[in-house]
């Protein structure tokens, strides 16, 4: 509970490495430093705090597992930006009630920028009530139903490109700019604010705790509008279901109305449907862009009508390039090969479109090889082939999309009876009288057996089934978890590749988890690895 959590805070806060586990055997310590000098590794830790509903609570576990990594960075940027940049780079840390102030005082020279991923900014923002941002460029601060100037949105997929692509287009002209960044919790702005000031820009200030602590502060009042993604089983967080009220200070003094004529200021929702912009906020990973997996917002009724999807950085290939082919004809194939090919060929300078070049290029390969397959009588056309999932390639009666990260479902999302042979009169039929379909328990699997790709595997998600000789893969259980991050169903495996003599791990290979007995929409029970050896 909170009063358990907030003593283990308080334990972490008073360790200190030398004094509760003595000095390594043999240490030298540093010129000028003792023993007795302070050494409390999380003294300087901005721990937070996060509500649940109660009804999320009871049905799901937001963090059911704890892992640690060793990584070269956090926040990854190919080396660009290192730990020693951050003390001496990076910008002044704002606490939100000075992050609040400078947005309300701001004029026509405060560039408000969001360094999140494009489908973060998408479904809530920061706003800029007094302009500004107009001279962003590979940025956008779009129409915007509050009448407010959104933060700027660098539209990255990823945070490599916030340097190389963003800063480097912007930072010449802003270097007598002040600039306000945020992010979720604080953590991508200390490489973002260092990499703008190495490029010259001085005025750059950070929200200490990002947009969390700024929601606790000010709700749904400040001028953070839309919902706050967060990576995890919550996905996002509604600004005013973040609130924590101080009692020393009524909540009139920190309220503020961007426009009290403006209806659409009471409205919470900022995005829209990428297909027919109607006002849509609802992120799921069922729906993700076909070309890049990136997460995309569209409706439900635009989703009916769309086998596939794209975000929009990819909008223009929405009628050449598809994961799955086999709906299409040998005529609209070679029409996708034409436009594929325009467009790679219309993408130059060629070293700044390296990637999206590579990515046509084998899209190119793939229809190719799909009329060929026409052509040899080795390919049929099926009009009639069921919407597939773009992570797990299975069709729709298999997988709802939901089968990635902390988006993967289980067993008890599924109406289905596991009460086996011996189920009662009570577990045989669900709330509506009608019987349940009879699931088969899951195969016996142990810590130690030695597995090879099974019936279930596919290659185009998890890679071939032999090794490059063309010799067969063998891995090793090392762990036997649950599938869906919520479930206690012990439904997957990690599995460790093992060389041809089962001896050791190779070197490259960290454990990759795959399906044991994840039962599917249609009550099967699947299995992307066979069991082939016992320890």
């Amino acid at each position: 509970d909170d009063q358990d959590m907030q003593k283990y805070i308080n334990r972490m806060k008073e360790f200190d490495l030398i004094r509760d586990l003595g000095p390594p055997p043999n240490a030298k310590l540093a010129a000028g430093n003792s023993i007795n000098q302070s050494n409390g590794l999380f003294s300087n830790i901005d721990w937070k705090f996060s509500s649940v509903s109660s009804e999320l609570a009871s049905r799901s576990h937001i963090f059911p597992d704890l892992k640690i990594s060793a990584v070269k960075e956090i926040v990854a940027t190919g080396g660009l930006c290192s730990i020693d940049d951050i003390p001496r780079y990076g910008g002044k840390h704002l606490s939100p009630e000075e992050f609040h102030d400078s947005l309300l005082k701001g004029g026509k020279d405060l560039m408000l920028i969001d360094v999140r991923n494009t489908f973060e900014y998408d479904i809530g923002h920061f706003v800029n009530p007094n302009g500004g941002n107009e001279e962003a460029t590979n940025g956008t601060a779009s129409s915007h139903p509050i009448a407010a100037t959104p933060a700027i949105n660098p539209e990255m997929t990823n945070f490599t490109q916030f340097d190389a692509q963003f800063c480097a287009r912007n930072a010449d002209k802003w270097k007598d700019k002040k600039v306000l960044m945020y992010c979720t919790g604080g953590i991508r702005c200390e490489k973002a604010s260092a990499m703008m000031r190495k490029r010259g820009i001085d005025d750059v200030c950070q929200l200490s705790g990002g947009i969390h602590r700024y929601l606790e502060r000010y709700g749904d009042s400040g001028l953070f509008k839309g919902k706050n993604f967060t990576f995890d089983q919550r996905v996002a967080m509604d600004p005013k279901e973040c609130l924590i009220r101080d009692e020393k200070q009524p909540a009139t003094e920190i309220q503020i109305s961007i426009n009290a004529d403006d209806q659409s200021a009471t409205s919470n929702i900022v995005g829209k449907c990428l297909e027919c912009d109607v006002p849509y906020d609802t992120i799921s990973g069922s729906r993700v862009c076909t070309v890049c997996r990136d997460l995309v917002l569209v409706c439900p009724t635009c989703r009916e009508n769309l086998r596939e999807l794209h975000c929009a950085r990819h909008s223009g290939w929405k009628k050449c390039y598809f994961t799955f082919l086999e709906v299409f004809s040998t005529d609209k194939l070679t029409l996708q090969l034409e436009e594929l090919r325009q467009l790679r060929d219309g993408l130059v300078p060629l070293a700044q479109h390296k990637s999206m070049r590579k990515t046509l290029s084998k899209q190119i390969d793939r229809v190719q090889k799909r009329i060929a397959a026409f052509q040899n009588g080795e390919a049929k056309i099926d009009v009639g082939a069921k919407r597939r999932c773009r992570t797990c390639m299975e069709s729709s009666d298999i997988c709802n999309g939901l089968c990635w990260g902390f988006w993967k479902q289980g067993e008890e999302k599924i109406p289905y009876d596991f009460g086996g042979a011996g189920g009662t009169e009570d577990n045989e039929y669900d709330v509506s009288g009608s019987k349940k379909q009879k699931i088969e328990d899951i195969q016996p699997i142990a810590i130690g057996d030695i597995v090879e790709p099974g019936q279930a595997w596919n290659e185009r998600r998890l890679g071939s089934k032999a090794l490059a000789d063309g010799a067969r893969r063998f891995g090793r259980v090392v762990e036997i978890k649950s599938w869906g991050s919520q479930m206690d169903a012990k439904d997957a495996v990690a599995v460790a590749w093992l060389d041809e003599e089962f001896k050791t791990a190779s070197v490259a290979a960290q454990p990759k988890i795959y399906r044991w007995g994840t039962l599917a929409l249609n009550g099967e029970r699947k299995y992307d690895v066979r069991r082939c050896q016992t320890d």
